[in-house]
């Protein structure tokens, strides 16, 4: 009410083993005591949906479950029991691009997490002496200037460009359903997302880069049919 940023609270840190079991108590006691406008998550992996996974069981109590690994049917589960889902690590074109358009229009994922800043302890330049360094957004030089690293120009941004325009041919599409070039935009968005399963973070191997250029030309395409 004052204004003030939002603050998510992170429960836990992919916990194991009987620590997962004590964390999915800790997520269920915040989730009944905590405020309702008190964001509270948790970082996980869940690739199963038997019931006697304690990292189910983890992934439910929280109010948002901050996936590393998943698939298609943990994600199913979580979501039958009421709970929510988000997705963090796998920093790529792809998981910021089409399999992101994935997860939020067909699973409903609530947010994609990933690190913005650099935790360097010394030359950020230099991958020993950092602390995760592929995966931040910037970092500084010796004037305090923000340099964008190439993971954020190569994979992050390239990855929501392919979001964007996937997210805007289906704007269209709902919006002008009986247009001409309508059944064949559904078609290039359906087609690609029928291709593969959420888990399938790794896809280099199957789409190279010449792919990528490939199918962004051709949403393009169709969004400029669609807009006239």
């Amino acid at each position: 009410s004052a204004g003030w940023l939002p603050v998510a609270y992170n429960l836990c840190d992919e916990p194991i083993g009987e620590a997962a079991l004590a964390s999915a108590a800790n997520a269920k006691a915040w989730r009944e005591a905590a405020p309702p406008g008190m964001l509270t998550t948790g970082a996980t992996s869940v690739s199963t949906a038997s019931p006697d996974d304690p990292h189910l069981a983890l992934a439910r109590a929280l109010k948002i479950a901050n996936l590393n690994l998943h698939d298609e049917s943990a994600l199913r589960a979580i979501r039958a029991g009421g709970g929510e889902w988000a997705f963090y690590n796998g920093g790529s074109r792809w998981t910021f691009g089409t399999y992101m358009y994935k997860c939020a229009r067909q699973f409903g994922m609530k947010f994609r997490l990933s690190w913005y800043w650099n935790a360097s302890a010394g030359d950020p330049y230099y991958a020993l002496d950092c602390r995760e360094d592929d995966y931040a957004w910037v970092v500084t030089n010796a004037k305090r200037e923000l340099i964008p690293t190439i993971h954020f120009e190569r994979d992050i941004r390239e990855g929501i460009y392919d979001y964007r325009a996937m997210q805007t041919l289906d704007r269209l599409i709902r919006a002008k359903p009986n247009h001409p070039a309508a059944p064949a935009a559904r078609k290039l968005l359906d087609d690609k997302l029928a291709d593969f399963k959420l888990g399938e973070r790794e896809h280099d191997a199957r789409w190279p880069t010449s792919e990528y250029q490939e199918y962004r030309l051709k949403l393009s395409e169709a969004i400029e049919r669609l807009s006239q």
